[in-house]
């Protein structure tokens, strides 16, 4: 598998010369907050074996099976914006710097061909992974090619993606779904996940990274109506921050 390791520092100059400014990370509400509470970006064999929380994902039996349950992925895009959709993974979006992939002992970055999720028994390695950097750049942000399935892994990080090296700012979906806490008060989930990826922000000395609640004017050009017909189970589980 080694010969698939990707140099980061080639990517970042593609990365760069396509004019990619960030990486971006989309999980669930209470997942992220365990990331800010241990102030990383985490796998979720991490997580699991340390006993954090984390909420399930449809594509969890895809990344055990296929060893993929150790690495972190990260997208070159917001596919939120570029898709005009709700993220797959979940409503927060963590936008990190992209000169994370220069960073001194950077663990090992892999460029996958198409999202793991997809992947079955009889693909071979370079059906899943490239191995060329050449081969990323002609095939990356170019006409015709499905850029939310090439995404960049990290291998087996641990704790090294740390939030407060490398945080830009943090995105929040404004979901127009309200729920109902109690007989007396409704909120809107969406003003509650803010708050709570907020407050967590504060309690671990990262209240100064930006936070921005997405479409700040008229969504339903964008995702309202994926949202409207999400079901009940589904919205809750990317939402729910306990």
């Amino acid at each position: 598998m080694e010969e698939f390791y990707i140099n980061p520092v080639v990517v970042y100059r593609i990365l760069t010369e396509k004019g990619v400014k960030h990486l971006f990370h989309a999980n669930t509400v209470l997942t992220s907050l365990t990331f800010i509470n241990q102030n990383a970006l985490l796998s979720r064999n991490h997580v699991e074996v340390n006993g954090l929380a984390q909420t399930e994902q449809k594509s969890d039996n895809e990344d055990r099976k296929f060893n993929v349950w150790d690495d972190v992925f990260l997208d070159g895009l917001d596919l939120h914006e570029k898709y005009s959709r709700p993220n797959k993974y979940g409503p927060i979006l963590f936008v990190m710097k992209l000169e994370l992939l220069l960073a001194p002992s950077l663990p090992p970055l892999l460029v996958t061909k198409k999202n793991p999720w997809y992947w079955k028994d009889h693909n071979t390695w370079g059906e899943k992974y490239f191995n060329d950097s050449e081969e990323i750049k002609a095939k990356y942000l170019v006409k015709g090619q499905l850029d939310s399935q090439i995404m960049f892994t990290l291998r087996s990080p641990n704790t090294f993606i740390k939030l407060n090296k490398y945080l830009v700012s943090v995105m929040v979906d404004k979901a127009p779904i309200i729920v109902s806490y109690n007989s007396n008060e409704k909120k809107k989930i969406r003003d509650q996940a803010f708050d709570k990826i907020r407050e967590a922000l504060v309690n671990n000395s990262l209240g100064h990274i930006p936070m921005k609640l997405r479409h700040s004017g008229n969504l339903v050009s964008c995702c309202y109506f994926d949202y409207i017909r999400m079901s009940h189970f589904d919205f809750i589980r990317k939402f729910k921050s306990s």
